[in-house]
């Protein structure tokens, strides 16, 4: 229930942290551990909203980190590892496909490029053609299993195929039609507030470790090129930019001299404390600030600050129900919190695939298509994210309208009713 939430979420936070730090900690000056440990955990809460969505924050760790293991030793015994994995977070999210489809791509090629390397160079060199061939044909054996392992699910075939269609059969879901509509899969806007600054921590630590490390190693670089165009692509990524970043300083850092790492190790216990003391008094501070009353910018927030709870509350406290037009985010909340008595017109995982299509066309063209589906769907209840950017015309047409009146506000969610609704008991 509600007490556990944030203990629960906490707990799957510090988990996360703890893998990173296990793996690394021997690995990089203890500075470099701690304000990475600083800046992946700004960046972390920008998405711990508590769904299966957060358990990539493990997953991928878990998969990065065999496969550089495997790039050490080259022993095909240590892919292995990467089936049962993939089987357990395919059954989770559907990350299982998309985050290890990019990590295979680069590990991939960069075995290709030296094997085209060497066989442009004719050979030149003590290595065989066979060192070469090895890594490639083992991790095309392994892809190969790995994406076979998706048909263990409770649904067979037609689970296994499922991330192969939303991907590339456009119209199954059709995911790139409402992508753009979707509020996570926006640009990350909000980098250029306070909240994004460990965007920034991230990039110059990387910068700096890139810069004095003397292996440019071309993996690497790809990994980082590609994490950090997604995420300006689409915030989702934020999760995968910092993790495989953080991995990949670490990564620098062990190839750096001593000579130039030591001056980045001067801590004392004095020192970490302190350290330590004011990372934890930022923390709290950020844990009680609030922007708008709506965004609180701390690492546990007790729920999703963007939904309207109380709204979704006192609506059935006063015997609303009915269809509501909703934005895509408060879809899977209400479909989970409070159905059937209020039932979602869209929601996060698009069970309804026409309903969507509608959605497009209605927040598009409010002023000529509102009255046609609020009679086609029923709608009863309105609930506007007043941050969107396609907010003003439904606004102008809802206030325009004399069928519906506001109802609340809270935080940036404006909710009408429709006047003509049917209640069991209305109180206001």
């Amino acid at each position: 229930g509600i007490p556990i939430l944030p203990f629960l979420r906490m707990g799957i936070f510090f988990g996360v942290m703890l893998i990173f730090i296990i793996f690394n900690k021997p690995r990089v000056p203890l500075l470099v551990m701690v304000l990475l440990i600083c800046l992946m955990g700004q960046a972390l809460q920008t998405r711990m909203h508590l769904r299966p969505y957060i358990f990539n924050f493990i997953f991928i760790q878990l998969f990065f980190v065999t496969l550089l293991h495997y790039e050490k030793v080259k022993n095909f015994n240590r892919l292995l590892w990467l089936l049962p994995l993939g089987i357990i977070w395919i059954n989770t999210h559907l990350g299982a496909f998309y985050y290890a489809t990019i990590i295979f791509f680069v590990f991939v090629l960069e075995h290709v490029t030296a094997l085209l390397n060497h066989i442009f160079q004719k050979g030149k060199g003590k290595a065989s053609l066979k060192v070469f061939l090895n890594p490639i044909l083992h991790y095309a054996v392994i892809i190969i299993v790995y994406y076979a392992c998706f048909l263990v699910n409770p649904y067979g075939v037609r689970g296994g195929l499922y991330p192969f269609q939303v991907f590339f059969d456009p119209n199954h879901i059709k995911l790139y039609a409402f992508n753009a509509f979707i509020f996570e899969q926006q640009p990350p806007a909000y980098i250029i507030t306070f909240k994004g600054f460990w965007f920034y921590g991230i990039v110059a630590l990387y910068g700096v470790s890139f810069y004095f490390s003397p292996k440019k190693n071309f993996r690497n670089i790809l990994l980082f090129l590609i994490g950090f165009f997604l995420f300006l692509y689409t915030q989702r990524m934020s999760v995968y930019f910092v993790l495989i970043t953080s991995y990949l300083i670490v990564e620098n850092f062990q190839d750096i001299p001593d000579r130039i790492s030591q001056y980045f190790n001067p801590l004392k216990p004095i020192s970490m404390i302190t350290i330590t003391a004011i990372f934890f008094s930022l923390s709290a501070f950020n844990w009680n600030e609030r922007a708008l009353d709506v965004h609180p910018k701390g690492i546990f927030p007790e729920l999703d600050p963007t939904i309207p709870f109380k709204t979704v509350q006192t609506l059935e406290r006063d015997g609303y129900q009915g269809t509501v037009f909703n934005f895509d985010r408060y879809g899977g909340y209400l479909l989970w919190e409070s159905y059937p008595t209020l039932q979602p017109f869209i929601d996060g995982r698009q069970l309804n695939n026409e309903a969507w299509q509608d959605y497009r066309l209605l927040v598009s063209f409010p002023d000529e298509l509102w009255h046609f589906f609020q009679d086609k769907y029923q709608f009863r209840i309105a609930m506007i994210d007043l941050t969107a950017p396609f907010c003003g015309k439904i606004l102008i047409t809802l206030h325009a309208s004399p069928q519906w009146q506001e109802y609340k506000i809270e935080g940036t969610t404006l909710t009408f009713v429709r006047k003509a609704i049917d209640v069991k008991t209305h109180k206001n």
